[in-house]
């Protein structure tokens, strides 16, 4: 899951640079699962949910992040907010969408 999350990470921006923001949720869930892996409960919880935020997010990767975000005992139902993706994985990514790197 570690060397996942720095290929992850990789998409995460080069999905950024091309604005394919549906691709970037659908990266971000995938990324939630290495974490979840990793026992790093919490940044799964938060990319999941910034996923579920966001409307770009395709249905199978919404589908993903509510299963995984259930059998983790949380809650799937999420406020829509297009904003949260940016800043969860601009914090969580070992570089954020932009580029440069970020410490969460």
């Amino acid at each position: 899951p570690e060397q996942a999350l720095g290929c992850l990470s990789d998409a995460i921006r080069l999905a950024w640079d091309l604005q394919a923001i549906d691709l970037v949720a659908r990266f971000s869930v995938n990324a939630g699962r290495s974490y979840q892996l990793l026992g790093c409960q919490q940044k799964a919880v938060d990319l999941y949910r910034a996923a579920l935020a966001h409307s770009a997010a395709e249905h199978d990767a919404r589908q993903k992040a509510a299963a995984w975000l259930k059998a983790m005992g949380q809650d799937a139902l999420v406020a829509p907010d297009n904003a949260l993706l940016e800043k969860t994985v601009t914090r969580l990514t070992p570089a954020g969408p932009d580029g440069e790197e970020h410490h969460a």
